[in-house]
């Protein structure tokens, strides 16, 4: 293994005693139109305040979501699907 000399090794915030935010995994709380309630509960949160939030974002029915997650922040993302995939029905001839 051959290491860098130091003035060519990459900085990074610990070496200069940079402190930073913990940066984690979001949780998925929603997938495909189902809401993934272990999830919910693991965040100690509830149906009612992701229906809520849903509702306040302009999104009146869960089975336009394709997929929401919860962020370390609290932060709540939100995908909608396409007109096209609300819609799709895939005609099958034998």
């Amino acid at each position: 293994m051959v290491l860098p000399k130091t003035q060519h090794q990459p900085l990074t915030p610990s070496r200069i005693n940079l402190a930073t935010p913990y940066q984690g995994m979001v949780s998925a709380l929603i997938k495909d139109g189902r809401v993934l309630d272990q999830n919910l509960g693991q965040n100690h949160l509830t149906r009612e305040w992701l229906f809520t939030e849903l509702k306040r974002r302009g999104v009146p029915d869960i089975s336009g979501v394709l997929y929401a997650a919860l962020d370390t922040n609290g932060h709540l993302f939100i995908d909608l699907k396409s007109e096209n995939e609300l819609d799709y029905v895939q005609e099958v001839e034998d």
